[in-house]
């Protein structure tokens, strides 16, 4: 989970309170990130912070996952 963690914070130039929620909305990884819509992105970590009950304090939005996903698919490409 760390190494995860770290990849996603290092590579993609996240916080780790941003990585933490992905890690924890199951998307673990930067492939795993790249392979997802924007929207499937908000609809993972939107239910695991309703789960936390961070009531409209939402981390990411549409222009934020998109961003993030695209920094994956580059990364991929990198690879």
């Amino acid at each position: 989970r760390l190494r995860g963690m770290a990849a996603l914070i290092c590579t993609l130039q996240l916080t780790t309170q941003e990585a933490a929620l992905l890690l924890h909305s199951g998307l673990a990884t930067i492939s795993a990130l790249s392979t997802i819509s924007p929207q499937e992105l908000i609809n993972r970590t939107g239910r695991f912070e309703r789960k936390l009950k961070n009531q409209g304090n939402t981390l990411i939005d549409l222009a934020k996952a998109n961003e993030w996903i695209q920094k994956a698919k580059a990364r991929q490409i990198l690879n």
